[in-house]
């Protein structure tokens, strides 16, 4: 799979029967040897993966949390991942400690649901980014 220009993307390897695998050929596919594209298109014409909204709740001198943020910024090449990042003593984590009382920071809210507290499981993490993008 190669990076699409200029969202950079995956885009599914071209196959000879486009009627095999319809819904995964990016819409850019156009059947020649070399993608024609019309250079004033700013966007990919074949990105509509849903943006996953994801926010860290942050603790001081907390190596868990600079830990997750490593993880989802490397990941953040891969999804739409839309991170926000917010300390524990902000008025934003004091809501999201009061919705969900999780029980240590890192607090990783995804789609407005409580993913995780503590460590950032990231296989789970992976699984959940692979559903949506299969959804969208």
């Amino acid at each position: 799979m190669t990076p699409c220009e200029p969202c950079g993307c995956r885009v599914k390897e071209r196959t000879r029967d486009l009627t095999r695998f319809p819904q995964r050929v990016h819409r850019s596919f156009t059947g020649l040897t070399e993608d024609v594209r019309d250079p004033e298109v700013s966007a990919c014409l074949g990105c509509e993966a849903r943006m996953v909204d994801v926010l860290v709740v942050t603790s001081p001198s907390c190596h868990l949390c600079e830990d997750a943020l490593e993880v989802l910024e490397g990941l953040a090449r891969a999804y739409p991942l839309s991170i926000r990042q917010t300390s524990i003593d902000s008025e934003e984590g004091r809501a999201i400690f009061e919705r969900f009382h999780p029980p240590l920071p890192p607090f990783v809210v995804v789609d407005d649901e409580l993913f995780s507290a503590g460590r950032l499981p990231r296989r789970k993490l992976h699984r959940y980014l692979e559903r949506s993008k299969a959804v969208a």
